[in-house]
């Protein structure tokens, strides 16, 4: 089951107010590149183009690519709350907001409809809640230091939402197995 939230009115406004200053914190030098990270057809654009250009790059210096692309399934499922709000708060987000968040994502349950039927409701341990937007913000976020992982010069790692892809470079004499 994905857990996908369908919110009244008041709840959204809330939400939107707590993403701008999340964005506008997280993101202060360049917040206007994620207007809305859920639904804006420019950020995956934006890095396949860079990544295009990369390679292109790279194929012109002579060098060999191998390209991983990653896909974690259900990855918005499986966010640690802990984790998350541990990143948060290093990352400086006030008190009041962490406090908040811990508050909407504690005790969530879900049930399924179909037709008149409805299921018991069942817990939500962990992940971000997807349909809200604040979702892709709560999971980029969590993410966001993939790219801080201790990898050799020759490998990068191009983050969008749960879709991460690692580029190495490498030489034809190299294992490339001992280097990824």
């Amino acid at each position: 089951l994905r857990h996908i939230s369908l919110l009244n009115l008041i709840s959204k406004l809330l939400k939107k107010h707590i993403f701008n200053i999340l964005r506008d914190h997280l993101f202060p030098n360049n917040s206007s590149l994620i207007p809305n990270l859920d639904s804006s057809p420019v950020v995956p654009q934006f890095l396949l183009l860079l990544l295009v250009l990369n390679t292109f790059y790279l194929l012109s210096m002579r060098a060999h690519l191998s390209e991983f692309f990653l896909d974690v399934k259900k990855a918005f499922d499986s966010v640690s709350h802990s984790i998350l709000l541990s990143k948060l708060q290093s990352l400086g987000i006030p008190s009041h907001i962490l406090h908040w968040l811990l508050s909407y994502l504690s005790d969530q349950s879900q049930c399924v409809r179909v037709g008149n039927a409805i299921s018991p409701p069942s817990s939500v341990p962990s992940g971000v809640p997807q349909g809200s937007i604040l979702g892709p913000l709560l999971f980029v976020t969590f993410v966001n230091d993939l790219n801080l992982l201790p990898l050799s010069s020759n490998s990068q790692v191009f983050l969008y939402a749960d879709d991460p892809l690692l580029l190495h470079t490498f030489s034809l004499h190299s294992n490339i197995s001992s280097t990824v």
